[in-house]
């Protein structure tokens, strides 16, 4: 915002209505945005639900074996004792239907909010009740990574050991991607949540839309990559990793260059003002009427006062 403010054509009158005018549209959308996220309970879940399904299978066994211990209350043991055996159960049923999925992690995360048509965090939503069910996922994920850190650590770690290989991942190639058993039946449980169902019901447009996504999972659609599309991706994910190890001493280079330039600048400067013979404070002093003197005349575009009142002082 300031650099706009500072590098906008015209004179003062110009800059301060580009101030004027832009400043109210950003704080205006700012407020507005912070407002509708107060309301929205999907920016509420949306962490605590993807932190918890990603390490689903290390707080299931944080559940068994404080069940086992007797490490919950009577109150609570019942009801935890079913929600841990679904989540075991949930886990497993993700590992059978895509086995192909998420080999590394052990099962298929997303199943567990958005696979089916009723996923297991919207049946423990309706059964406590979003404050409930927010303080029910943020509760088991901190709690089990105090409890078991060194399974977190080996976890992160081995993704990026599998993700920073001769064979990265993130370039898979397919001959043919059937798009009905991941993409259609997760957008089918996403539109079969209260919230979604309501919304759709009040349009027609939105009936028949929710009508005709009910019927993809059934269909048999599938995504063609030809021969150049695999190859490319083959070759980005061997090459993956030879990039990286390239540019990391590349840029490392450049900083250095860059760091190194800074110093030079710096020693120049020290240089000047013993030139000058000049005190310490005077040098700052003499730096910092520099750096306001030559704002002040970017921001008001005057050539006058945009000058180096250091070259000044040299000459004299």
């Amino acid at each position: 915002m300031t650099w706009l403010i500072v590098n906008v054509k015209g004179g003062f009158s110009g800059k301060l209505a580009f101030f004027v005018t832009t400043v109210p549209i950003i704080v205006a959308l700012t407020l507005t945005e912070h407002h509708l996220r107060r309301s929205d309970q999907t920016v509420k879940m949306f962490l605590p639900e993807t932190m918890f399904v990603i390490h689903a299978n290390i707080i299931h066994g944080q559940m068994a074996a404080e069940i086992k211990n007797r490490g919950v209350s009577s109150n609570s043991r019942d009801w935890l004792q079913v929600a841990c055996d679904d989540l075991g159960a949930e886990i497993q049923r993700s590992r059978d239907l895509f086995p192909q999925k998420f080999p590394l992690l052990g099962f298929y995360p997303e199943y567990l909010r958005s696979g089916s048509v009723d996923p297991l965090l919207n049946r423990w939503r309706r059964e406590l009740g979003d404050e409930r069910f927010l303080r029910f996922l943020n509760y088991w994920y901190w709690h089990s990574v105090a409890s078991r850190p060194l399974a977190f650590v080996k976890k992160v770690a081995r993704q990026l050991v599998f993700f920073y290989s001769t064979n990265c991942p993130a370039f898979s190639f397919y001959n043919n991607l059937p798009l009905a058993p991941w993409a259609y039946v997760a957008s089918l449980s996403k539109l079969s949540q209260p919230e979604s169902l309501h919304l759709l019901a009040t349009l027609p447009a939105g009936q028949e839309f929710l009508a005709r996504t009910k019927k993809l999972p059934f269909t048999n659609i599938l995504i063609h990559e030809n021969r150049r599309v695999r190859l490319w991706n083959f070759w980005c994910a061997r090459s993956y990793l030879a990039i990286l190890l390239l540019s990391a001493p590349l840029a490392g280079w450049v900083k250095a260059g860059c760091v190194f330039r800074d110093f030079l600048l710096f020693c120049q400067f020290r240089k000047r003002l013993r030139y000058l013979g000049r005190s310490h404070d005077g040098g700052l002093a003499l730096l910092g009427c520099t750096v306001l003197r030559s704002a002040v005349g970017a921001a008001l575009g005057n050539p006058m006062v945009d000058g180096n009142c250091f070259d000044e002082a040299s000459q004299d």
